[in-house]
């Protein structure tokens, strides 16, 4: 069980800072040291296609932009020269090889203002620096940085979050270690990188030479802030959302979850505590991240009115319009991901729309069934895994709230959730791909035995058929209430 209570997004004004000498940089930036880093040498870009297996979407074809001077980083077959594995060096190895871990940079900004020149944070050093992009952006990616290796994630990546591109740069990360491990014994850990400004060899080579560092299953530092203090210890087991260490080996039955869009890192570092590996949070670093301003309008997150509409006539969206009633014919339907639309509602509308104001959220939290929900700065929250037997403490608690989403995850049995208790007016989210898996899950759970449903509590994500709609089912615990704001 972890309290999230201090965890909620939070928009801090930017401020200007001096770059170091130790500070990546963006395609805007030249100098004489790192010229050769961003144009590379002469030689083709050799395109490879590999066809891999995910357990979630089937087949799906990867595309390796690999630069002749960065061959040597990759194992190829003999036979018919396609592309076999990007090589790892030995755990043990007695190689000289200042940076172990391979950098997985995904590419979310315009290419030429992402923070991808890593030649003075990285010192010069040698490393495999991968840059992960969707297929719309492969040619302006490739452009921009014609020296680095990118890799395109499959077609099923081009309207998923942040989430989904991590959940499948895991998965090839994951392969790809399968594949090297069949072949010798390799290192298994990858960094996820992020556009943060701070010296990146010092935190990597710090990182691989922490003691029995293969015992821990993640590890990552802090991001800046200007009330810093100086720690009381070194090392912390916390939320981890900035530069992602991950030990492949060890999570291997833990995935991101594909329909995130916010919070991937806070959800996936739950999910590591709920297995009960360790998590190692560096208390002594401190990553810088930069915000670029101009924000361009990004199609995974961007909401339209349906084609249905006319653009002219079409009235001013606002948070409220992303639940409608689903049974009506003459509310606005959108054309944005369900999963997006259902994060922005319980983020922004949750304690007004969801929740009962009259309780007192300190003294009765929202109870979360194993994932992260943010459901803004107003409502506390517990977060539960239904796979380990809840502690007294928490037993004893009035909840004044429970959200169960069987989107992604199992719903746990009827069993676990009785062995909670809730304020009467406590109120109940349920969240579930579709209608006839939200009715199924209410038999299944006995809740109408302890709560009270009404036809105009049932709930869904404002879009048209062919996205699919997550639908949700409200509930007030007890005795019956109005539970229409």
């Amino acid at each position: 069980m972890w309290s999230l209570s201090e965890y909620q997004e939070k928009k801090s004004p930017t401020v200007l800072q001096r770059l170091t000498e130790f500070s990546s940089h963006n395609a805007f930036h030249r100098c004489d040291d790192c010229q050769s880093y961003i144009e590379g040498s002469s030689g083709q870009t050799r395109v490879h296609n590999v066809m891999i297996a995910d357990p979630k979407f089937g087949d799906l074809n990867w595309q390796f932009l690999i630069p002749a001077a960065q061959s040597s980083y990759f194992v190829f077959d003999n036979e018919t020269s396609n592309l076999s594995s990007i090589s790892l060096p030995l755990i043990n190895g007695q190689e000289e090889q200042e940076i172990k871990s391979p950098i997985f940079m995904v590419v979310k900004n315009p290419a030429q203002q992402s923070l991808i020149n890593l030649h003075h944070a990285m010192e010069g050093a040698k490393h495999v620096h991968i840059l992960i992009c969707k297929g719309k952006d492969a040619s302006s990616v490739q452009k921009q940085w014609p020296a680095h290796i990118v890799v395109v994630l499959p077609g099923v990546a081009d309207n998923m979050g942040a989430g989904g591109v991590k959940y499948l740069v895991k998965q090839i990360a994951e392969y790809n270690m399968n594949a090297e491990r069949r072949r010798q014994k390799s290192w298994g850990l990858i960094q996820i990188g992020s556009e943060v400004v701070v010296s990146l060899k010092t935190v990597i080579q710090h990182v691989e030479s922490i003691e029995s560092i293969t015992q821990y299953a993640l590890v990552g530092i802090s991001q800046w802030s200007s009330q810093w203090k100086l720690p009381k210890y070194p090392y912390s087991q916390s939320y981890i959302d900035h530069m992602v260490f991950l030990n492949l080996k060890l999570t291997s039955t833990v995935q991101y979850n594909p329909y995130r869009f916010q919070h991937e890192d806070v959800d996936f570092t739950w999910r590591v505590n709920a297995k009960n590996l360790l998590i190692c949070k560096l208390s002594y670093f401190m990553a810088l991240v930069k915000t670029i301003l101009a924000k361009p309008d990004l199609p995974d997150t961007s909401i339209h009115p349906s084609s249905s509409v006319q653009m002219s006539t079409a009235p001013e969206v606002s948070v409220r319009d992303f639940l409608i009633s689903p049974d009506s014919e003459s509310q606005l339907l959108l054309q944005a991901s369900p999963h997006y639309l259902l994060e922005r509602y319980l983020s922004e509308m949750a304690f007004d729309s969801l929740l009962d104001s009259d309780i007192d959220l300190l003294e009765h939290p929202v109870i979360v069934v194993d994932e992260y929900i943010n459901l803004g700065p107003s409502v506390p929250e517990y977060i539960v895994s239904s796979s380990v037997e809840p502690s007294k403490e928490i037993r004893d608690v009035q909840f004044g709230g429970l959200i169960l989403n069987s989107c992604l995850i199992q719903i746990p049995d009827a069993e676990f959730i009785k062995q909670f208790h809730f304020i009467n007016g406590a109120r109940l989210l349920l969240i579930s791909p579709d209608r006839n898996s939200l009715r199924r899950h209410v038999a299944e759970l006995d809740l109408e035995s302890k709560w009270n449903f009404r036809l105009r509590d049932e709930l869904q994500t404002a879009n048209i058929v062919e996205d699919k709609p997550v639908s949700l089912l409200r509930g007030v615990y007890g005795v019956e209430k109005d539970v229409d704001k």
